[in-house]
């Protein structure tokens, strides 16, 4: 739990908030694994627009340290994702956003990571960056990925709220309104190798997750109708 009822409370409200949004703007529904571990947890899931992490929120009843990459960037909103221990994942603090990590789960709570780092189109996954399995490693967490879908053609881009970072841009991709489907999978509890060195263990580990969303994501696909790729 977090220290803070008052942090909790706010971040519940704030919750409270989006599914307002959500009843008049997204036809939102979650399905999958009802059988998530107790304890903390390591949920992962593909990055498929800027506002997905909200999606999390609403799948996911607990409270979560997410962490973030650009948007930590801004100015006015990093105090503010500092005051509720969310964790920057900006260049400059890369070295510590795994321990961050760790030391939330230590506390019993939670965190949620998209490892692609960037939006991809629906229904296709990018390359998942290792930091997922470090993660995991370290804390021994059970992971419990998650698959987001949309109708390609419900995103919108705003060009004008993009964000660069060490010359890389991060496009600002929303879907105001339309069809949102979130998909839980059981959760992986992936075995250390110690045959093999770590580097090659991350990237197996860090493949388990990308096929179980790569699984749940064919399994969404039927709802899109062409939407997604074949």
């Amino acid at each position: 739990m977090p220290r803070s009822h008052v942090k909790q409370f706010l971040y519940h409200s704030f919750v409270g908030l989006i599914r307002t949004y959500s009843r008049f703007a997204w036809d939102f529904r979650v399905s999958g694994s009802v059988r998530v571990p107790l304890g903390p947890k390591i949920y992962v899931a593909n990055h498929i627009s800027s506002v997905d992490p909200y999606w999390v929120m609403m799948a996911v009843p607990e409270f979560l340290h997410f962490v973030i990459g650009p948007p930590f960037g801004i100015r006015w909103l990093a105090p503010v994702f500092r005051s509720f221990e969310q964790i920057n994942a900006m260049p400059q603090h890369r070295k510590t956003t795994v321990s961050q990590a760790c030391h939330y789960l230590a506390l019993g709570e939670s965190v949620y990571i998209a490892p692609e780092g960037d939006v991809q189109p629906p229904f296709q996954l990018g390359h998942f960056y290792s930091g997922l399995s470090k993660i995991h490693r370290r804390s021994l967490a059970p992971i419990v990925p998650l698959a987001m879908a949309v109708s390609p053609g419900s995103i919108r881009r705003h060009p004008k709220w993009d964000m660069k970072v060490d010359g890389r841009t991060y496009e600002a991709r929303i879907v105001w309104r339309g069809k949102v489907r979130v998909m839980a999978g059981e959760a992986l509890t992936p075995g250390l190798r110690h045959d093999v060195d770590e580097e090659e263990d991350d990237r197996r580990i860090t493949e388990e997750v990308r096929a179980s969303i790569a699984t749940m994501l064919d399994k969404l696909a039927p709802e899109f109708d062409d939407s997604a790729p074949s």
